[in-house]
């Protein structure tokens, strides 16, 4: 949570992803891959590995949603979604339409 909501390299790379969404959609696509991302799970691999397989699947403690097209968000999230005792974290995706 503080690297999302406090990192000033990411926020700057977050505002750019939004202002290319306007300009050239696929680019964006290819740009917010990316970016870091949230699981709500532990995966148990070898040391320092990034891959997410099944076979290094350790525990879900929680689950992610990802609901698109939420217009009219002004970069904030709604703050009954803020406000709900089963919502653990919660921030406006990289394009701006999205919460996750």
């Amino acid at each position: 949570h503080e690297r999302i909501t406090t990192d000033a390299g990411l926020k700057s790379l977050t505002e750019r992803l939004r202002k290319l969404v306007q300009l050239d959609r696929e680019m964006a696509k290819t740009m917010k891959t990316r970016l870091p991302y949230v699981v709500g799970s532990t995966f148990v691999g070898q040391e320092g590995s990034a891959c997410r397989r099944g076979s290094d699947f350790g525990a879900a403690y929680y689950f992610v949603l990802d609901v698109d097209h939420c217009h009219g968000l002004n970069g904030q999230v709604p703050e009954a979604v803020r406000q709900h005792p089963s919502v653990a974290l919660a921030f406006v995706s990289p394009s701006g339409t999205g919460l996750k």
